[in-house]
């Protein structure tokens, strides 16, 4: 009996990591606990066929102190099981725990730098391709030069180091880049 529901419990993740595939997602979390038992439950919901549906990825039994690293962990597990990457999580709500608070900052800080590494990947397989254009990784952002146009792109950070609150310089090369075009 054990290995059936094993068995069915696989077709329903597997179900499910389908119904994900290439999607965003808004992942809800929530702990609970009830006679002296614990619990965190994390749960997608997306849009499909024009209506929003609901999946619970993870419930888990907490036996452990729900740090926010181990929230944080158990998140990225859960994402990692379902093949979902960091970078389709559109938002994520939770409840004000400090505890929540922190692990949906950690969250978003490593959503933010994945989302930089994918780009600069994405970039640098696009300079293999054309010779007169390059990519250069900078503390406000990420820039995307081509020799006779100027700046073509740039992706700023949200808080380059040392300019907190300031405009960033991604956004002035970006209008020399257009007066210089004029």
């Amino acid at each position: 009996m054990k290995s059936l529901i094993a068995e069915y419990a696989a077709e329903i993740r597997e179900s499910i990591r389908q119904e994900l595939k290439g999607r965003m997602v808004c992942l809800k979390v929530d702990s609970c606990s009830r006679d002296n038992r614990h619990f965190f439950a994390v749960l997608a919901q997306f849009i499909s066929d024009a209506s929003i549906q609901v999946r619970t990825l993870a419930l888990e039994e907490v036996f452990s102190k729900q740090t926010s690293t181990f929230l944080k962990t158990t998140v990225e597990n859960t994402l990692r099981e379902f093949d979902l990457p960091i970078t389709s999580v559109y938002t994520y709500t939770s409840d004000n725990g400090g505890n929540m608070l922190l692990a949906a900052k950690e969250l978003a800080d490593q959503q933010e730098e994945d989302a930089h590494q994918l780009l600069i990947s994405s970039l640098a397989a696009l300079t293999e391709t054309e010779g007169s254009t390059y990519v250069s990784a900078l503390p406000e952002g990420i820039h995307v030069k081509n020799e006779t146009e100027g700046v073509v792109a740039c992706k700023r950070s949200r808080h380059p180091p040392g300019r907190r609150g300031r405009r960033s310089a991604g956004g002035s090369a970006r209008l020399a880049a257009r007066r210089r075009r004029r």
